[in-house]
């Protein structure tokens, strides 16, 4: 029988502000476990304030069932934002080049706000667009098994409209292509410092 993987640390909830990327908000996409999930990349910006991250980071280390397992085990901690190194997907969709990056899943819908922090109806939903900028709401974990962080998708809220990056659908999935996460993170094995 395989081992179970244990999660552990802290729920510790946390909101980020970025640029939408590929955002799946109406119908929930069907990942290779065949878990059904809502999910939303976001790209780092200049103008992203990475504290309330690296502040969620840190109580995840130093929760008593991960620093037991010493510094040594806390170095090989992947850091919590990924970035693409593929070449070819590169030169398909360059907007990712050198973008640091995060992505949330939710099981169900996640909830979605506008600027004014009015929840968003389904139709408004839809105009949710790849490039457009606001905030992602989430919750931070840590898998013990890989020694990597994982993010569950609690609330989306839009601030402002962006230039659409190219060739990338909007939140609707009756429009949305199919990525895998390997065209997102080609080497699951390469972090980011904050």
């Amino acid at each position: 029988m395989a081992e179970k993987v244990s999660i552990v640390g802290p729920s510790k909830q946390f909101r980020l502000y970025g640029r939408f990327l590929w955002p799946g908000l109406i119908t929930p996409k069907v990942f290779k476990d065949g878990t059904p999930k809502f999910e939303c990349t976001l790209i780092i910006t200049e103008d992203t304030d990475v504290s309330a991250l690296q502040n969620a980071v840190k109580e995840i280390q130093a929760f008593p069932e991960v620093a037991s397992k010493g510094a040594a085990w806390l170095e090989e901690l992947k850091k919590p934002l990924s970035r693409q190194t593929d070449e070819e997907t590169l030169e398909k969709r360059p907007f990712l080049r050198d973008k640091k990056f995060l992505k949330g899943k939710l099981a169900v819908r996640p909830d979605v706000r506008d600027n004014k922090g009015k929840p968003m109806s389904a139709e408004d939903i839809t105009t949710i667009k790849s490039g457009d900028f606001g905030y992602l709401i989430l919750t931070l974990n840590l898998n013990v098994a890989t020694k990597a962080y994982f993010y569950q998708l609690l609330g989306v809220q839009k601030m402002k409209d962006g230039d659409p990056l190219h060739s990338v659908p909007k939140a609707d999935n009756d429009m949305f292509e199919t990525f895998t996460d390997d065209e997102i993170v080609n080497d699951p094995t390469i972090g980011m410092d904050l």
